[in-house]
C-alpha cells in the first residue's frame, strides 16, 4: 500500500473492519457534524494527509481502550504522521455526550464505540455519523 495515498477515510474503514471483527457488541463510528461533511470526502475523495493528524477515540470500556492501544505501533508503521487520543468515558455517559454534541453540532470525537443495543439512539432525528461502508 502507498503510504502517501492513506487518507483519514481509510483509517476509519479499516478501524471499522477491525473493530467489528475484534467484537461484535460494537460498532465503529466516525462522527462529524453532518453539515461539515464535504461532498468530496463523503464521496471518498479525501485528499491523501501531508500533515500531522490528531484524532480523537471515545470509548466505554478498559477492554476497548487496551485493543485500540495495542495496535495503535503496526498502525503507526503505515501512517506515521497520525496521532489517535483514547478518552474512556462511562457507556451510558458516552452515548449522552455524543448525542448531545451531535445536537449541538460541535464536540463529538473523530471516532467512537458505539455498543451495538446503543444505535437505535443514533440513528433519530439529525445523524452525526458518516456512513464508511460506500
Amino acid at each position: 500500500m502507498d503510504t502517501s495515498k492513506f487518507s483519514r477515510r481509510d483509517f476509519l474503514q479499516r478501524a471499522a473492519f477491525v473493530t467489528m471483527g475484534a467484537s461484535a457488541a460494537t460498532a465503529l463510528a466516525a462522527c462529524q457534524p453532518a453539515a461539515t461533511v464535504s461532498d468530496d470526502a463523503a464521496a471518498g475523495d479525501a485528499a491523501p494527509m501531508s500533515e500531522p493528524v490528531e484524532l480523537s477515540l471515545w470509548t466505554f470500556g478498559s477492554f476497548f481502550t487496551d485493543f485500540y492501544e495495542a495496535i495503535f505501533p503496526a498502525y503507526k508503521e503505515i501512517a506515521p504522521d497520525v496521532t489517535i487520543e483514547v478518552q474512556e468515558i462511562p457507556g451510558g455517559q458516552l452515548f449522552d455526550n455524543l448525542i448531545a454534541s451531535f445536537a449541538a453540532g460541535t464536540g463529538a470525537p473523530d471516532i467512537a464505540d458505539i455498543e451495538q443495543g446503543s444505535m437505535s439512539r443514533f440513528f433519530k432525528g439529525e445523524i452525526g455519523l458518516i456512513d464508511l461502508t460506500t
